[in-house]
């Protein structure tokens, strides 16, 4: 009796564990999809800015790189994963700088005439 009690106290021991990693598995896919999801926004918002769309593209760009920023500050992003979350991030607000250039000079172009 002694003994199955040991060895349920073990088992139940060793519960929490399992749980807590499988929970951490999952809440890093999530973290994953989110990423993802954030890249594919950017890449739409450097279509949009390709397509002439600069207003869209600004407010694409802005919102998905101010969110992927923030992340990394947050360190919610894997190390490997980090390197190609900067490059996106630089690309998205280079595009972004040049979306309020280029309004700049349509608003300027409008009132002119």
């Amino acid at each position: 009796m002694q003994q199955e009690l040991i060895q349920f106290k073990q088992e139940d021991s060793k519960a929490p564990f399992t749980i807590k990693s499988e929970i951490q598995i999952q809440k890093q896919k999530e973290q994953d999809i989110e990423i993802q999801n954030l890249y594919r926004m950017i890449d739409k918002g450097i279509d949009y800015y390709n397509n002439g769309q600069f207003t869209f593209a600004k407010v694409v760009l802005y919102k998905s790189s101010s969110t992927l920023l923030n992340q990394i500050k947050k360190n919610q992003i894997s190390e490997y994963e980090k390197p190609t979350a900067i490059a996106k991030l630089q690309s998205s607000i280079r595009h972004a700088e040049e979306c309020n250039q280029q309004i700049t000079k349509i608003l300027k172009q409008i009132v002119k005439f």
